[in-house]
């Protein structure tokens, strides 16, 4: 009954910060990695595995094929459990992705289905774009579908220096009566030396304040990395590491929020599944 009674509270003051920020449509929880999730939910810059959900152009560099799965309960409620696969091949100068993600519970649930191309151009332009069949089902009956699209860029002018920009559901496609809102994500990455990273994003969805995030990644040893960061809007405070044996790689993210708890978050990845 007290369990119950906890469950119930922290819905409650969820819906009450969802009705702060003025929620008007579906689909406002982007699958980001754990990796991401640990540094404050920034896209983490060129080269990041599973990252394509946020920013489309970050699956341009990265070496290898990779197949990355993420899983985390929303401030610890079953209802809000997150889910996401994705999987990266390189093809030519290109990247080739495809990803699933599922969000919510049985009376209410969101998937996503992609299909994301993303290559380098001139050694210091990243181009991608993300073509996504969206599901919404409210019970067993009210079914919609629609087709969206993301696009974004990475400049790099220096070799340690990244400037990043990005936007989801171009063209606020409808889903039933409601929109998609077309955001629109801008921030840098900085590497000042091998094995520290920092960076910063911006993400503006309408009906929401301005959200920053900003994030750090060091990695400690050769198989072991730290993460930090912190968001606004809503505030919250991450914490996170990754651990990196040859062909694998296990991360874990903690986002801690002053009213709803704790979110644990999860990711596996593995690479090397044959040769390119």
């Amino acid at each position: 009954m007290k369990q119950s009674f906890q469950v119930f509270l922290k819905i409650l003051s969820l819906l009450v910060v969802f009705a702060a920020h003025e929620i008007e449509s579906s689909f406002e929880i982007i699958p980001i990695s754990s990796r991401q999730e640990g540094m404050g939910g920034v896209s983490g810059g060129p080269g990041s595995r599973g990252a394509l959900w946020l920013h489309p152009a970050s699956t341009a560099d990265l070496q290898g094929n990779w197949l990355t799965s993420s899983y985390s309960q929303l401030w610890g409620l079953r209802e809000l459990t997150l889910s996401s696969f994705v999987y990266t091949h390189p093809l030519g100068a290109a990247r080739v992705s495809a990803g699933i993600s599922d969000f919510g519970c049985t009376h209410y649930r969101e998937n996503i289905g992609c299909f994301s191309i993303a290559a380098r151009f001139r050694a210091s332009l990243d181009l991608g774009i993300n073509a996504k069949w969206m599901r919404r089902a409210i019970g067993e009956e009210d079914i919609e579908n629609v087709i969206s699209i993301d696009g974004g860029l990475m400049v790099s002018p220096l070799d340690e220096f990244t400037v990043e920009v990005a936007s989801h559901n171009i063209g606020s496609p409808a889903i039933g009566v409601d929109r998609l809102d077309q955001d629109l994500l801008a921030g840098f990455t900085y590497r000042p030396s091998d094995g520290l990273l920092i960076s910063l994003n911006l993400l503006k969805q309408r009906g929401y304040p301005l959200q920053l995030c900003v994030g750090q990644e060091f990695r400690l040893t050769p198989w072991f990395t730290q993460r930090a960061g912190a968001k606004q809007n809503p505030t919250a405070i991450t914490l996170g590491f990754g651990i990196t044996p040859p062909y694998v790689e296990l991360d874990y993210a903690a986002t801690l929020h002053p009213l709803l708890g704790t979110t644990h978050s999860f990711s596996l990845s593995a690479t090397g599944f044959w040769s390119e």
